[in-house]
């Protein structure tokens, strides 16, 4: 849905030029590998509440007091941990880049700083809700703010993948059909 959106609202007489060609294979490359990286942490943040770990580590950022506590369950939540700080780095570079290419695109600007703050917004709901004592407020605040963040990362792919038109060029097209 959110490439349908893009693609929909992309007639931009501002943004002709922003298209597929204007943005770099690493850049791209680097926004897939985020995708699935960050699919990745939210399939992990699933399993360890299936498993039952989804509230082993009641202390934050640390786990027990310890990076690499003793136990299943804990192992497994900091697992989770480990990932989120790995995927973290990915974002805030993905953020980075698409900030450095609002030059080409303001919306591609925007969309950087929007998965920045998503990204920071979810770092401290997920302290906040080891904090709470794992209150279902902040853990459902925890799962909606992983969703936007994965809906604002597909959104900057789509900026990517998407060509932009302006009106002459649609009317061209549409008149060739």
């Amino acid at each position: 849905m959110v490439v349908a959106a893009v693609a929909g609202l992309r007639i931009d007489k501002t943004e002709v030029s922003a298209g597929r060609d204007e943005y770099t294979s690493g850049f791209r490359k680097h926004l897939y590998a985020t995708a699935i990286a960050v699919l990745v942490l939210i399939l992990s943040g699933s399993f360890i509440v299936g498993a039952g770990a989804g509230s082993s580590c009641a202390t934050w950022p640390l786990c027990r007091g310890s990076l690499f506590p003793e136990g299943g369950a804990f192992a497994l939540h900091m697992g989770h941990r480990y990932i989120a700080a790995i995927v973290g780095l990915m974002v805030i570079g993905a953020a980075a880049i698409a900030w450095k290419q609002r030059s080409v695109s303001h919306s591609m600007g925007v969309a950087g700083l929007i998965l920045l703050g998503l990204f920071i917004l979810q770092i401290l709901a997920g302290a906040a809700t080891v904090w709470s004592g794992f209150s279902a407020d902040l853990k459902a605040t925890h799962l909606s703010l992983a969703t936007l963040l994965w809906m604002a990362l597909v959104h900057i792919i789509a900026l990517v993948i998407v060509p932009a038109w302006s009106d002459s060029q649609e009317r061209a097209t549409l008149t060739n059909v």
